[in-house]
């Protein structure tokens, strides 16, 4: 859409003279609000009204966020007809209402999974064939399947929606036996693999689209890249041994138009090893958008094989926290 009709409720019914004033949508490809829904009216205590809408945040043509909500001022004309924002776009730097100043950045949140449950801000996607996961003594164990996340099918895995544009991911693996790892839907993938044939363990990233990429495991003796058709391969020996050692984190630091992907040990910074661009985790055929942004997800497969009896996946903990924030944010 390129505006909204606004129309009289009494007869004989006429459109608004400002037929692209009341919510500027996507009259200009360069504004920050696009593909807004529609527009509920509510008048505060003091009197003032205010539309409530939702729209998704135009960032280099994606919008890893989805739609979210978003509020503005609403004034009535000389004319009776109402406008919003004044007739100006909608610009993320405005405050409505009582002006409180820039908006504190959220605090670290950490899921340390000390709960009988999940938390409510995780979510599984389709409906799981089997309970898939256990939490115990401040850990999420998961019970995997063949399915990985390329699969059109119920992955052993769980979501978390990305609620900023200037963020950080981090999770803490227990160490043990097994295959792990986490991804950025589309997919790319940063995680833990054990070697084929060969004893040990590496940290490897690779970009999948509809699990099409081919890719054969093998004992890594130093850093590797390998560019491929649909993405790119690095891996990183860990140990050569049954067990994995320490207890690693793996990291996503996410920009406004770039995904990092790395990894650290201890109190250690993260090294970020692979980026990707935030335009590949939305994607959508010509003509369209979509709209319900990016997530963050813990997973564990075997790949198309069973998962092993004896191998366990297990995650410490799980924490994610905002940077500072822009007219991007």
């Amino acid at each position: 859409m390129s505006g909204i009709l606004l129309i009289s409720s009494k007869r004989p019914r006429r459109a608004a003279p400002h037929i692209h004033r009341p919510v500027q949508i996507a009259v200009g490809a360069n504004l920050t609000a696009q593909s807004t829904g529609h527009a509920t009216f509510v008048e505060a205590a003091d009197g003032a009204w205010y539309a409530s809408f939702i729209a998704r945040r135009n960032t280099n043509g994606s919008s890893p966020l989805g739609r979210e909500r978003f509020l503005t001022e609403v004034t009535c004309q000389d004319d009776g007809w109402p406008v919003m924002n004044g007739g100006g776009p909608i610009l993320l730097c405005e405050e409505v209402g009582t002006k409180a100043g820039p908006k504190k950045v959220r605090a670290p949140w950490t899921d340390r999974f000390s709960g009988p449950e999940l938390n409510k801000s995780w979510y599984q996607i389709r409906t799981p064939y089997t309970n898939n996961y256990d939490i115990y003594n401040g850990r999420l164990v998961f019970r995997p399947s063949v399915f990985g996340l390329s699969v059109g099918d119920t992955p052993t895995a769980v979501f978390r929606k990305q609620t900023s544009l200037n963020m950080a991911f981090s999770t803490e693996l227990l160490g043990s036996k097994g295959c792990w790892g986490r991804g950025i839907w589309l997919h790319e993938d940063f995680g833990v693999r054990e070697c084929v044939n060969v004893t040990g363990n590496f940290l490897y990233s690779e970009a999948r689209q509809n699990g099409t990429v081919d890719v054969s495991l093998s004992l890594a003796v130093k850093f590797m890249l390998r560019l491929l058709a649909l993405g790119q391969y690095w891996q990183l020996p860990l140990n050569q041994s049954d067990s994995l050692p320490d207890e690693p984190k793996l990291d996503i630091r996410v920009e406004p138009l770039v995904y990092r992907l790395g990894y650290s040990f201890d109190d250690d910074a993260p090294t970020f090893v692979v980026q990707v661009a935030s335009l590949w985790q939305i994607s959508a055929p010509a003509g369209w958008f979509v709209f319900t942004g990016s997530s963050f997800a813990l997973f564990a497969t075997g790949e198309g094989e069973p998962w092993p009896y004896n191998c366990a996946s297990a995650w410490l903990h799980q924490s994610d926290g905002d940077f500072s924030r822009g007219e991007y944010s």
